[in-house]
């Protein structure tokens, strides 16, 4: 398989010594966010001088995701389909196994930079070794993290458990596990701060956004076959109940009797829990009478920034999520306000932001009744373009340059490119 790709006008050319660094990305986890953030991320490094490998599993390779995300940099890539598939609902097994195929792919392939992509639930036991000396992972020169939960660094976290892995991550930065840690929670990243504030050893990553120009509403409706006239509200991505869709439509269920201008959009591959909720006689005359969308698929760049902008109001109720959420950020991107959760990182940037309003979604009355109120407050052109202002930070460019960020340096330290000025 070639290293790069002729036609890819992003691609590095090496020099007449060739030199390279090679970088492994590990990722045996295909779903949701997975793929499509790699392939944002992917650009950003294609342009340095890097021979570049993704290791994940058979299936991922096959899966509608890689096809829809990945496909278009095989070239660029060597695909190591040799990762173990995870167990659902076993994250301490998927731990486990997650270490083990990356110090064995590691000892095959001998990288240079490791980037981990996904590093939640690894990084614990990463840590744990660490402090008997064993180096779980596998030796290579230097890895690099992502981590998007950090709901244990959180003010609210009172568990016995959270503590623990408080102290497991203190331990994990002061050992110095990663080289470089980039965390999607702000409230992560505090606390990441207050241990070790080395900008060069940590970063906050943008959510990476792909900023599209603007689409009239009623044009982004109409590409997605959704009604022109009337409100939408709605909510996109993985469509599951780990995200609070099964509170939406129990909202919704309640709301829409005395609102029967309002409509409901839920676009994004559908659980099945989710499916059998829909099911119900109740939400499947609100789908017959025209009150429900289902977009059941996976949705490109394109029909994300589509969805956003079909709707007048973006839901994103997660019941016990930690972490930011890419529903926020294509809402604000699109000029439109959020309903969130209260608790957690998401709550924290809806206020602080000023990105729309939190409440506690798992009381469906007051779900209801702060949908009411948004619905009829007014939502200015200043509105629009604050929120637009913080969107554009979470642009796809600049999650590039973040992401590639150490290993531009390292490729600079080595000599294979001129210092950045």
């Amino acid at each position: 398989m070639p290293l790069r790709n002729a036609n890819n006008p992003i691609a590095f050319q090496p020099t007449d010594n060739d030199q390279t660094m090679k970088v492994l990305f590990y990722e045996p986890d295909h779903r949701g966010h997975h793929f499509p953030y790699f392939a944002r991320m992917l650009p950003g490094f294609l342009e340095l001088p890097i021979q570049a490998a993704l290791a994940t599993t058979p299936s991922a390779i096959e899966s509608d995701e890689y096809k829809k995300t990945l496909l278009p940099f095989e070239s660029d890539l060597e695909i190591l389909p040799h990762c173990q598939e995870l167990i659902n609902r076993k994250p301490l097994a998927n731990a486990w196994r997650r270490c083990r195929d990356l110090s064995r792919i590691v000892k095959q392939w001998n990288p240079d930079h490791v980037c981990i992509l996904y590093a939640d639930g690894m990084w614990s036991l990463a840590a744990s070794a660490k402090q008997f000396g064993i180096t779980l992972l596998g030796n290579a020169p230097a890895y690099e993290a992502w981590m998007f939960r950090g709901g244990f660094t959180y003010p609210d976290a009172t568990k016995k458990s959270q503590a623990v892995r408080r102290s497991l991550y203190r331990k994990l930065v002061k050992q110095r596990v990663f080289k470089r840690i980039s965390l999607y929670d702000e409230l992560m990243y505090d606390f990441h701060k207050s241990i070790n504030s080395n900008t060069d050893e940590l970063a906050l990553s943008p959510e990476s956004i792909r900023i599209i120009d603007p689409i009239p509403q009623r044009e982004a409706r109409e590409q997605l076959g959704l009604p022109l006239e009337g409100t939408i509200i709605g909510t996109s991505g993985m469509i599951s109940e780990t995200k609070g869709i099964h509170l939406i439509l129990e909202m919704f269920d309640k709301h829409a009797q005395k609102n029967p201008e309002t409509k409901l959009m839920l676009a994004g591959p559908h659980k099945e829990i989710i499916k059998g909720i829909l099911a119900e006689d109740r939400f499947q005359q609100l789908i017959t009478d025209g009150r429900i969308f289902c977009i059941d698929r996976f949705l490109n760049d394109q029909e994300m920034s589509l969805s956003a902008a079909s709707c007048d109001l973006m839901l994103a109720p997660y019941p016990s999520h930690s972490g930011r959420s890419s529903i926020i950020l294509w809402a604000a991107a699109a000029g439109v306000p959020v309903l969130t959760v209260a608790r957690g990182c998401i709550g924290h940037v809806v206020r602080t932001k000023r990105l729309g309003k939190t409440c506690d979604v798992k009381n469906i009355d007051e779900f209801g009744r702060t949908l009411d109120e948004m619905l009829n407050e007014p939502w200015t052109e200043e509105d629009v373009q604050r929120v637009k202002t913080y969107a554009d930070w979470h642009s796809i460019e600049n999650y590039q340059r973040s992401s590639a960020a150490l290993v531009r340096s390292r490729c600079e330290a080595m000599g294979l490119i001129e210092a950045s000025s």
